[in-house]
């Protein structure tokens, strides 16, 4: 609703806020710690729109979490994260670039920082590895069901199709996980 793409259907902010408390339970439910990134709607729309009175952490708070809950969730201001896993280093970002060829901009990422990035904003699915062969930079999609957004539906692009994706980071190893090739289908893991 602070978008300036055109929206079909009209949005409420109480919906808003109601569907991140019904994505939240059910995660909670599953892991340990919830971290949650900024990105782009939050940082150059909400707190934009709100001069900065309303950040990350106000809007979770707005959900009406149970106490338990609230506390297993981290906020952070910054668009990225350290994150070790398996001995490798990690960023995990919502970058504010993106590319229309998958893993482009989390690999240059990667090689600026030395260590491997898994990144979102693109919308897309994509894997490189770096030009010194030491890193990788993975574009980690959406979560989201592109069908539902306005502004991925609205014109013609030359943009590849938008996937609905996951990655994880266990152990030091990456997997996406989505439909179409060349991800792990989720439903063959459940």
């Amino acid at each position: 609703m602070f978008s300036h793409w055109d929206i079909k259907e009209a949005y409420r902010w109480e919906t808003e806020v109601e569907s991140l408390r019904k994505h939240l339970v059910p995660l909670a439910e599953r892991v340990e710690r919830i971290v949650i990134l900024p990105g782009n709607h939050i940082a150059n729309r909400i707190v934009r729109i709100s001069n900065g009175h309303i950040k990350l952490k106000q809007v979770i708070g707005m959900a009406r979490l149970p106490d338990a809950l609230r506390e297993r969730i981290v906020t952070t201001d910054m668009d990225y994260l350290d994150y070790t896993s398996g001995g490798e280093l990690f960023y995990v970002a919502h970058s504010a670039n993106y590319s229309r060829q998958g893993g482009r901009v989390p690999v240059q990422y990667a090689e600026k920082y030395q260590r491997h990035v898994v990144a979102g904003n693109g919308h897309q699915i994509g894997w490189q590895v770096s030009a010194s062969g030491a890193y990788h930079g993975i574009d980690l999609g959406t979560m989201a069901d592109p069908r539902y957004m306005g502004y991925a539906n609205r014109t013609l692009t030359t943009f590849p199709v938008m996937l609905q994706s996951f990655v994880t980071v266990i152990n030091g190893a990456v997997r996406i996980y989505g439909k179409g090739l060349p991800v792990t289908d989720w439903s063959n893991e459940l």
